[in-house]
């Protein structure tokens, strides 16, 4: 797996550097160092053009926001986030770490340090709030995240009417699926006890279709 992630990043192009650290097991872990501008903004190898796969990017983006220097409604781990969005871990001798998405509600957890196995209690600083929910709408960035769905119509035909479809027709109004040439007229009655009769293209057909 670890293999399979190094193989992930390299082929990206991040144009970094890797760093090494050891595990508790005492194995070694590779880490690859990136910034917001390797990832965005790099001319050579902007990495968000391909990845994730399916998804499309503006073609310029924001500057990534300077560091939040002021420690007016910092959190510390083990405290609850206040609002959503982007804070940015700050440890007590002023070094800044890699920034983390919190939901509101949710504990602020501690720092694992970079080619370490060492958890550290830090101040997490608010980076950027994410106000684009609030109001229920979908944010523009994220419209093509999921295709609109195409939309089928069901076939259907009343009795008498020429068979659209070969294939099993069934009706809420007949107990029994009906199998009809494609051409030949739809069966009847026109109504039964439990209502009008409309035949609906079975989808999916049963096994026992021909």
């Amino acid at each position: 797996m670890s293999c399979q992630a190094l193989k992930c990043t390299v082929g990206l192009n991040f144009s970094e550097y890797l760093s090494y650290g050891k595990r508790a097991d005492g194995g070694t872990r590779v880490f690859k160092h990136w910034t917001y501008e390797s990832l965005f903004q790099d001319p050579l190898f902007p990495a968000w053009r391909y990845w994730p796969p399916g998804r499309s990017y503006p073609a310029e983006l924001p500057p990534c926001p300077p560091k939040n220097e002021s420690a007016a409604g910092e959190i510390h781990s083990g405290q609850e986030i206040p609002v959503e969005g982007i804070w940015e871990p700050w440890f007590p001798a002023g070094k800044v770490g890699c920034p983390s998405y919190f939901l509101k509600g949710s504990i602020a957890h501690t720092y694992l340090l970079e080619g370490t196995n060492d958890e550290h209690a830090v101040a997490w600083r608010l980076l950027w709030e994410d106000k684009r929910y609030r109001d229920g709408s979908i944010p523009a960035e994220e419209a093509t995240y999921f295709p609109t769905p195409v939309v089928q119509s069901r076939l259907r035909a009343l009795p008498g009417e020429p068979c659209p479809r070969r294939g099993y027709w069934q009706s809420p109004a007949v107990k029994d699926s009906v199998h009809v040439e494609a051409g030949a007229p739809m069966p009847g009655p026109q109504r039964t006890t439990w209502g009008m009769v409309i035949w609906h293209y079975a989808d999916p057909q049963p096994h026992h279709a021909s």
